[in-house]
């Protein structure tokens, strides 16, 4: 089955909104804590512009109907996935009911459009390496605020080994 088209203009749409919102968020000034944790704000940042590029990236593969195109979309779609949940977690624990909002609608559709295009089970070994890179970025840029290097130095090492499977996996496919 063919990823739709629709499938295509999500992925450019939320990638594109991705920058929009940090845009917003950082010209605002509603990251207060951005001075006191650079490093960390540094990975996360890395994360979300990289989950960005990748929904618009694979949003164009779907328009031109790479081969490619549903591995791009399931490894973004992870990404997406856990950035959309963390968004969920962190407005809730600050109750922040307008984040609240946009976070469950976000999750809601993010799992909606994986489910719908959704063909075999290699689609979540993809949605799987998304997920663990975004965390293995955010993560490890935690731990290197607070100083936590050996914990980091095994951050590091996993993500030495994820990359290289994941393009692995993109070249041969599942």
């Amino acid at each position: 089955m063919r990823i739709t088209r629709g499938t295509g203009i999500f992925c450019v749409v939320v990638g594109a909104l991705i920058f929009l919102l940090w845009g917003i968020l950082l010209a605002t000034g509603t990251v207060t804590d951005l001075t006191e944790r650079p490093t960390a704000y540094a990975f996360h940042l890395t994360a979300e512009a990289l989950t960005g590029v990748l929904l618009i990236g694979s949003g164009l593969a779907i328009f031109k109907a790479y081969r490619y195109a549903g591995r791009l979309f399931y490894f973004a779609g992870g990404m997406l996935l856990i950035a959309a949940l963390g968004m969920l977690v962190f407005y809730i624990r600050d109750g922040f009911p307008p984040f609240i909002g946009l976070g469950g609608v976000v999750v809601a559709l993010t799992v909606l459009v994986l489910r719908r295009n959704y063909v075999a089970v290699a689609d979540l070994a993809y949605l799987s390496f998304g997920t663990v890179l975004y965390m293995e970025i955010n993560v490890l840029g935690n731990l290197l605020q607070t100083g936590d290097i050996a914990s980091a130095w095994y951050v590091a090492i996993a993500m030495a080994v994820t990359v290289p499977v994941t393009l692995l996996a993109f070249q041969r496919p599942l």
